[in-house]
């Protein structure tokens, strides 16, 4: 599932990431919508989802290219990845303790991924329960541009409604809340 910051970057890169203007005046396109965000996490998520599709376009071009050390085109797209991650480095150092660093992340998503292969090999027989579980812990991953308490109540709402329906028990609730701690 994508969240909103995510489709307005492909919404915009469909738009203004195109051949013929020069990096600069894109990366200038970027900082410009990333001044609309107020939180940091926002502007990573945006700039990041950016870095992504130019890297796309980048690796769709490659097989095609008939120069690679002095195609205009590679150029393009490698200056726009390197400078928005100077942006993102950048940015990255203004994180709040409250917002998701990229070892929260990467921490949070270790987890849930850790979450669902045990589940996966418990599952047997209960194919839908499983799927309803790995779709809602799924769809969790694409909320880091939340702060962690916001992510982490999402989290805990989640859970409860699980554990009513009966979709898990009290005590891997409380276990799957461990592995979030720390």
């Amino acid at each position: 599932m994508m969240n909103l910051i995510e489709k307005q970057a492909e919404r915009f890169c469909k738009f203004k990431l195109r051949s013929g203007i020069q990096y600069q005046e894109f990366i200038d396109l970027v900082e410009s919508e990333i001044r609309r965000y107020s939180q940091i996490s926002h502007k990573l998520q945006f700039i990041e989802t950016v870095m992504f599709e130019a890297k796309k376009k980048y690796d769709n071009h490659l097989p095609s290219c008939t120069s690679l050390e002095n195609c205009p085109e590679n150029f393009f797209y490698e200056s726009v990845i390197f400078f928005l991650n100077e942006i993102r480095i950048d940015l990255s150092k203004q994180l709040t303790k409250e917002e998701f660093n990229e070892a929260d992340i990467l921490r949070y998503k270790t987890g849930i991924d850790e979450i669902l292969s045990k589940l996966n090999t418990l599952q047997l027989g209960q194919q839908l329960t499983y799927d309803d579980f790995k779709e809602q812990f799924e769809e969790m991953k694409s909320y880091f541009y939340m702060n962690k308490k916001t992510w982490n109540q999402m989290l805990g709402g989640k859970l409860l409604e699980m554990v009513a329906s009966g979709v898990v028990s009290e005590t891997v609730s409380k276990q799957i809340v461990e592995i979030f701690k720390g």
